[in-house]
């Protein structure tokens, strides 16, 4: 079964097009699955992890658009909700351009890059502001580093 659906899931992802700010990605599929089906938060993470994703920093010297691994260091933009520090990432440009509102600063970067780099305590927003934003909780962000290992 577990085959099955991942055929149809990769199936799925090669008719889609590519994603603007109001189209279907990869993770926002995964993201259907996992609020169906709760015990697919492994699928979710894998998909996750493997994903390119669009990381807004607050390095004005790192220019538009670079590989995360052209800059020694990266400053990724937090965002307050709650009280607390968020990390806010995306899965495609457009959808940060629409959240930032204006031209921002940004690294391409893996999700398992971030998982690894990022301190577990810090929540992260996905895809702010769009139907498919995901909240990582700290154990969430664990579970992804273990998924690493």
């Amino acid at each position: 079964m577990r085959k099955l659906w991942i055929t149809f899931f990769a199936l799925f992802i090669a008719v889609c097009p590519a994603a603007g700010e109001d189209d279907m990605t990869e993770l926002d599929l995964a993201y259907i699955v996992l609020m169906e089906n709760p015990a697919k938060q492994s699928f979710y993470n894998q998909v996750f992890l493997k994903s390119v994703l669009f990381l807004p920093v607050d390095n004005p010297d790192q220019g538009n658009s670079q590989p995360a691994g052209k800059q020694s260091n990266i400053h990724p933009l937090f965002v307050k909700s709650n009280g607390r520090a968020h990390l806010i990432i995306f899965d495609t440009k457009e959808r940060m351009g629409a959240w930032a509102n204006r031209k921002i600063n940004f690294v391409k970067i893996q999700g398992k890059t971030i998982a690894g780099m990022m301190n577990p305590d810090i929540p992260w927003i996905l895809n702010a502001g769009t139907k498919y934003e995901k909240v990582f909780s700290p154990e969430e962000i664990k579970q992804l580093k273990y998924a690493l290992q």
